[in-house]
């Protein structure tokens, strides 16, 4: 990334839309700055901080940037190395969520054909996961049990 803030912040405000894991370099004096950066615009998306990978005393942490970034201020030891950021940035805000249409669908779906049928033709109707299909499908099947 860029040393300068206010170019890494225009680079990082590009990266938003893309739907991907970004992988950032950074190094140990500018770090807490980047993970202040990445909070301010990718909220809350699950991060992973690599220290000295690699390296003998490599060391990975895991949470939102804000936590980060408190876990490596709490610690001035961790700030020393060089550094890689990992964004999960792979689902956008309001992608891969269902709406009430898409639940209303899938719901219809199950009413009409078996659970495997409903899943597939859901997928293609709505372009959501398999996976949160299915989820969404195993929920409906459960709530209409009760």
């Amino acid at each position: 990334m860029s040393a300068r803030a206010g170019e890494r912040e225009s680079r990082l405000r590009e990266l938003e839309g893309l739907a991907a894991t970004l992988v950032l370099f950074e190094s140990g004096h500018r770090i807490l700055r980047l993970l202040e950066q990445i909070d301010a615009v990718f909220a809350d998306r699950p991060c992973i901080v690599a220290k000295e990978l690699t390296k003998l005393h490599e060391r990975f942490l895991e949470g939102s940037a804000a936590e980060l970034r408190r876990q490596l201020d709490a610690d001035s030891q961790l700030l020393k190395g060089e550094f890689v950021v990992l964004i999960d940035n792979n689902e956008l805000p309001g992608e891969g969520l269902l709406k009430g249409d898409d639940i209303e669908l899938l719901s219809i779906l199950l009413d009409e054909s078996n659970l495997k049928t409903a899943v597939r033709i859901a997928v293609r109707l709505t372009g959501k996961s398999k996976n949160e299909i299915y989820q969404q499908a195993l929920k409906l099947c459960a709530e209409d049990t009760e």
